[in-house]
């Protein structure tokens, strides 16, 4: 739930994107992947799935590597196109009044 996942989740479908180049195999799976999220964690899925929806926007077919698509996910982290969640317990859970923050604050 923090600035990591964000980088994760934005990453790891720029890259299947990438890899796969087929869109909707790749929303298929990531969508599915949030699906079965308890009502109580909504926020969690709320940030994946935009998250997981700028890594879409950043996987261009003709990167020559993956460490370029690592480094596109690390500059929309950086630039705050990503979310996170805070605040979070010492272990990383929700807290009550845990709310989604742009990935630069």
């Amino acid at each position: 739930n923090n600035k990591s996942d964000a980088f994760k989740h934005t990453y790891w479908i720029a890259l299947n994107k990438w890899q796969l180049e087929n869109d909707d195999l790749v929303r298929q799976f990531s969508d599915a992947h949030e699906s079965d999220v308890p009502a109580d964690r909504e926020i969690e899925k709320r940030m994946d799935l935009h998250n997981n929806q700028i890594g879409m926007n950043l996987a261009v077919p003709t990167w020559p590597t993956a460490a370029d698509i690592s480094q596109a996910a690390y500059n929309a982290v950086a630039i705050g196109f990503c979310w996170y969640i805070r605040p979070l317990n010492s272990d990383w859970s929700l807290r009550t009044d845990s709310e989604l923050h742009s990935t630069n604050e």
